[in-house]
């Protein structure tokens, strides 16, 4: 078995906020397409942000020796 069993809890716990222009605003809600564009976009910035931060996480959640299990306790649990 080439994986490494580990733990895997809540790796970020966050509330992503976008500060948006308010004559942008109004202008997504004059057409549908605008307002689609516009919410894409909040969408991918917001997901840029939530990168960085898992960019930041998950080698700490990996160099952590306290979130991986021993072998043995894996093979105990799947021969049940």
């Amino acid at each position: 078995m080439n994986a490494i069993p580990f733990r895997l809890g809540r790796l970020l716990d966050k509330v992503y906020y976008e500060v948006v222009n308010e004559e942008r605003f109004e202008e997504a809600l004059e057409s549908e397409p605008a307002c689609k564009d516009f919410t894409k976009n909040l969408l991918a910035q917001t997901a840029d942000k939530v990168n960085i931060d898992l960019e930041v996480a998950i080698p700490q959640l990996i160099c952590n020796d306290q979130n991986f299990t021993e072998n043995n306790l894996i093979e105990k649990e799947a021969t049940f």
